[in-house]
């Protein structure tokens, strides 16, 4: 990859099923190309591809590092677009709860709706992820937001048989 750089690649072009050079090195978690590509000035914020950015690819494939990384150079936490429509939401079906949190730190918003996800906590509920269903809600996820392929966090999470989903769902309304 350096050698590529240094002959004049475009850190930036587009192509292939990750859309960009970052995205697909965050996908695969390698940090030391997030690094180089970053420092050579590539778009952390491009958009394309199947995770839609590098931060949702990161995030989907539970890159805790490379999360904190692609934040730190000022990925918006909230970009929308990708398999997942949000990193929350990738993070959230996906069951990595050490980065929902990070996202959450880093202002994402829990009750942000698109796709087939809808939202995190339908994605979270899908999957009974109980950990990341109660820290979605805590802050102030809404339990009876519609949307996406699911319909509904207790509908989703009671038809797969999510019964400490199922609780904190009717716990908190």
């Amino acid at each position: 990859t350096k050698l590529l750089i240094e002959a004049g690649a475009d850190v930036n072009a587009a192509g292939g099923r990750c859309g960009s050079a970052l995205q697909a090195a965050a996908a695969s978690g390698n940090e030391d190309v997030v690094e180089l590509l970053v420092a050579h000035g590539a778009d952390v914020n491009k958009q394309g591809g199947l995770f839609g950015n590098a931060l949702q690819a990161a995030a989907a494939n539970g890159f805790q590092s490379l999360v904190e990384r692609l934040l730190a150079a000022a990925a918006n936490v909230d970009a929308k677009g990708g398999e997942y429509s949000f990193a929350l939401q990738a993070a959230s079906f996906e069951g990595h709860d050490d980065i929902v949190k990070c996202l959450i730190a880093h202002g994402a918003d829990v009750n942000a709706e698109r796709g087939r996800y809808g939202n995190a906590l339908l994605a979270a509920a899908s999957e009974g992820h109980t950990t990341i269903v109660e820290q979605l809600l805590v802050h102030g996820a809404d339990p009876n937001a519609e949307g996406g392929f699911f319909g509904r966090a207790l509908h989703e999470a009671a038809g797969r048989g999510h019964k400490r989903v199922v609780e904190l769902l009717v716990q908190h309304g």
